[in-house]
């Protein structure tokens, strides 16, 4: 009911978050899509949700298969937020870059080689980005970079961010 752009887009995507993880998926994409189209009003040139709301968002395209709609949106995620130094929105925009190409080495079997070093590469960068940014999201990162590094079969590696996930929560 707010009237300023900025607060309806962070409310709709903190409750469309919240659905998702509830398993409301359908009412999740809807009210992303509604915060996504009342950030094109605010800033006619902006194309997809950026920064946490973006990450949100691509977060639900993840669970839903579409890596080549993540890719486009942390792409371009990831340019706004490098210019404006925002430490936090740079490593969850790697991150999702992260995923999706994992995702994608994971479904084309047998995976190209950049596709795998890609998401090695995104997986660190975004370690490394949200160590410097805070530890809110670390341990979520740390433990999708296990699963990932398990897929490859670096378990000693695997077991070295599960560990850490478990001192982070002790």
């Amino acid at each position: 009911q707010s009237e300023y752009g900025f607060q309806k887009e962070s409310s709709r995507s903190i409750l469309a978050d919240a659905l998702h993880e509830a398993g409301q998926l359908e009412q999740a994409e809807q009210l992303f899509e509604e915060a996504e189209k009342v950030q094109r009003e605010r800033q006619p040139g902006g194309r997809f949700l950026y920064s946490m709301r973006g990450y949100r968002y691509c977060n639900l395209l993840l669970g839903k298969g579409q890596w080549e709609a993540v890719l486009e949106r942390a792409e371009e995620g990831l340019e706004i937020s490098n210019q404006h130094n925002w430490l936090l929105d740079i490593a969850l925009d790697q991150l999702s870059l992260a995923r999706a190409y994992s995702l994608v080495a994971y479904t084309q079997i047998p995976a190209e080689p950049t596709q795998r070093d890609q998401a090695t590469q995104f997986f660190d960068l975004a370690v490394a980005g949200l160590r410097k940014a805070g530890i809110d999201d670390l341990p979520r990162s740390l433990l999708y970079r296990a699963a990932w590094r398990t897929q490859l079969g670096q378990y000693a590696e695997a077991l070295e961010d599960l560990n850490e996930v478990f001192e982070i929560a002790d």
